[in-house]
């Protein structure tokens, strides 16, 4: 139902994004004005998994979770990309990804529309990265899990709601 979105080179790549858990955090560098392009890089790749995640195609729908995850990344990068001075081949990288995203989210509207559904809203992920004691710009743009990931006896309720809009290679 929605090859048209599925056949676009962006979501084809977004198809071989590495695990979005194993990225170290930006606050790991030593140079700090490095940061800004590290955390956008990371946030292009937890924007790729919520693209294949929303568009899966055993469903018949997009989900409205993950479209209301990449709303709340699309209201922080609105926010935060205009302020921060990236470098060219960043900026390469995430701009076809929030213009996909925004087709994504489109869709999902206009989806909702014709079933007479309550339009998407990033309020249903941000209530779930504050109910389980997140930060929303450090899961955006750092990876709150990171130390998590590595360690199998102890993930903290936040970890596996994230799971569930990036997945876990494990």
């Amino acid at each position: 139902m929605y090859e048209h979105l599925r056949n676009s080179p962006v979501y084809q790549n977004a198809l071989r994004a590495p695990s979005a858990f194993a990225l170290y955090p930006a606050n790991w560098m030593k140079k700090k004005h490095l940061w800004p392009d590290h955390r956008v890089q990371t946030a292009a790749i937890r924007l790729d998994h919520l693209m294949t995640n929303a568009l899966d195609p055993h469903y018949s729908y997009i989900c409205r979770d993950h479209v209301s995850a990449m709303m709340t990344f699309l209201e922080c990068f609105d926010r935060d990309l205009p302020r921060w001075n990236l470098s060219a081949q960043t900026r390469s990288l995430i701009e076809p990804r929030i213009a996909f995203c925004r087709q994504i989210v489109a869709q999902r509207q206009e989806d909702c529309t014709a079933r007479g559904d309550e339009p998407p809203s990033s309020a249903l992920f941000r209530e779930t990265i504050i109910r389980n004691e997140g930060n929303i710009d450090e899961v955006v743009y750092d990876n709150p899990c990171y130390n998590y990931y590595h360690m199998a006896f102890y993930r903290p309720p936040l970890y596996s709601k994230l799971d569930y809009y990036w997945g876990d290679p494990i």
